[in-house]
C-alpha cells in the first residue's frame, strides 16, 4: 500500500485508497473464516471421537456390572437363609439337650457297679464326641453365614 501526502488527496485517490483497504479486509476475513471452519471441523471430529470412546467405556462398565450382578445372584442362591439356620440350630440344640438327659439317666442307673462305670465312661466319650460334632457343625454354619454378610 502506498501513502500520499495529505495535500495530494482527491476524491478519486480517496476512493482508490478505500477500495484497496476494503479488498485487503475482504481477503483477511475470508482467510479467518477458512481457518475458523477448519478449527470447527477438527473440534467436531475430536468431539465425535471422544463421545464414541465414552460410549465404549460405559458399555464395558455396564457389561462388567451385569456380570457382577449375575455372580452375586448365583452366590445368594447358594446361601443358607437365617430362618433355615435358626430352625436347624434349634433342632440340634434340642437333640443335644435330649442326649445330655439320656446320658445323665444312664450315669444315674449305672452308678455303683464297675460295669456301669465302664459303660458310663463309654457313654461319656460318645456324648462328648457327639457334642464336638454338633458344635463343629454349628460353627461351620455360623462361619458360612458370617462370611457372606
Amino acid at each position: 500500500m502506498w501513502r500520499r501526502r495529505t495535500t495530494d488527496w482527491t476524491v478519486a485517490t480517496l476512493f482508490e485508497h478505500f477500495s484497496e483497504l476494503r479488498e485487503a479486509d475482504k481477503t483477511a476475513v475470508a482467510a479467518a473464516l477458512a481457518s475458523a471452519e477448519k478449527a470447527v471441523s477438527a473440534a467436531l471430529a475430536a468431539a465425535d471421537r471422544a463421545v464414541a470412546k465414552a460410549e465404549e467405556a460405559a458399555e464395558a462398565r455396564f457389561k462388567g456390572l451385569n456380570e457382577l450382578r449375575t455372580v452375586v445372584q448365583d452366590v445368594m442362591a447358594t446361601l443358607v437363609t437365617r430362618e433355615a439356620f435358626d430352625s436347624k440350630n434349634q433342632s440340634m440344640a434340642k437333640e443335644l439337650g435330649d442326649a445330655v438327659k439320656r446320658f445323665d439317666a444312664q450315669i444315674a442307673t449305672s452308678r455303683g457297679t464297675s460295669t456301669g462305670k465302664a459303660e458310663g465312661w463309654g457313654m461319656a466319650a460318645g456324648v462328648v464326641g457327639m457334642l464336638f460334632g454338633v458344635i463343629s457343625t454349628l460353627a461351620l454354619i455360623a462361619t458360612l453365614l458370617l462370611r457372606q454378610h
